[in-house]
Parts: structure tokens; sequence; C-alpha cells
């Protein structure tokens, strides 16, 4: 097998680890989910990888894996993933197996992950309100997002970015860019 199939087959058995364990290693800390039983779970998953022989595990730990190795996966695929909802024409990226694969496992329904029908410049205001709507509903479950809003029409800007602000009071956490 060669080193990069053996690479690509290593990343996939990696990611069915931690899709198994997902809920877990992703839910928020509470009195029946403390740091510890995060912990023992990125050092199970750590631990069968160095049992099925994956090379990158030569000189690393566990704390390698959750704090470097797949941030750095998750990020790429994001980004990837991105790219490939704001390209248009010819090159467009490309998403792989094993990209769809992360997305699926990591919520690709999430706001974060698919970005947000925005309606089209010059909207009449029943769609800005149904965006605000939508947007408020995926807000309101605590969920966190991105959103970057380009269009060159003030008024449409203007007002999809003060239905977004005004979830701010909502827990939540949103990043908005206005270019």
């Amino acid at each position: 097998m060669s080193s990069a199939t053996r690479t690509k087959a290593e990343n996939k058995e990696l990611l069915e680890l931690i899709r198994d364990q997902y809920h877990i290693l992703s839910a928020r800390f509470s009195a029946s989910l403390t740091h510890e039983m995060k912990s023992k779970k990125w050092q199970e998953i750590f631990d069968e990888c160095v049992a099925r022989g994956h090379s990158w595990t030569t000189g690393k730990s566990a704390a390698f894996l959750k704090d470097t190795k797949w941030p750095g996966i998750k990020r790429d695929v994001l980004k990837k993933n991105d790219e490939a909802l704001n390209q248009t024409g010819l090159g467009r990226t490309r998403l792989t197996n094993i990209d769809r694969f992360v997305l699926d496992f990591i919520g690709a329904t999430s706001a974060t992950v698919i970005g947000l029908s925005i309606p089209e410049s010059g909207a009449n205001e029943e769609e800005e309100q149904q965006f605000a709507e939508r947007t408020l509903i995926q807000l309101s479950n605590g969920s966190s997002m991105k959103l970057t809003i380009a269009t060159c029409d003030c008024d449409m800007r203007n007002a999809i970015a003060h239905a977004i602000r005004k979830t701010c009071s909502l827990n939540c956490f949103v990043k908005l860019k206005i270019v």
C-alpha cells in the first residue's frame, strides 16, 4: 500500500472513531459530562489508532490528537466547504468523500456549515422578514455562526444586519461582517 493510500485509510479510520464518540467529544461540559470523561474518550481513540499502527501516532499523544490533529482536520474541511459554497464559475472547490463524511457528523445542517438563505438584493419586505425569522430560529437554539453580508443594496444590508443584531440578546454568538 502506498504511503498516500495508507494515510487516507488511517484518516478515514480516525474519523470513524471520532464520529462514534462525537456526541461526547463535542458536548458541553456539565455535571454529567466532565473534562476527565472527554479526555478519557480522546485517549481511547488515540490508543485505538496506536493499536491499528497509524503512522501519525509516533511520538504523539492524545493531547496532540485533541488539540492539534482533529481541530486541523475540522478547520480544513470547514474552510473547503466555505470555499465550495462561495465559488462560482470554473475551478470550483470540490468536496471529497472524507470532507462530506466529516460534515455529516459535525452537523452539515448547521448555519455555520451551510450558511444562511439570504434574500436577493432588492427583495421585498416579506422575504426580508422570513429571512429574519429563519435566522432567529437558528440562533435561538444557542447555535453560533459567522455571517458575511455582501450586497450593494444598502437598505437590504442594513435590514439584514439589524435582524441579526436583534438576536444577540439570545444565548448565541454571531460574528457579523458587512462588506
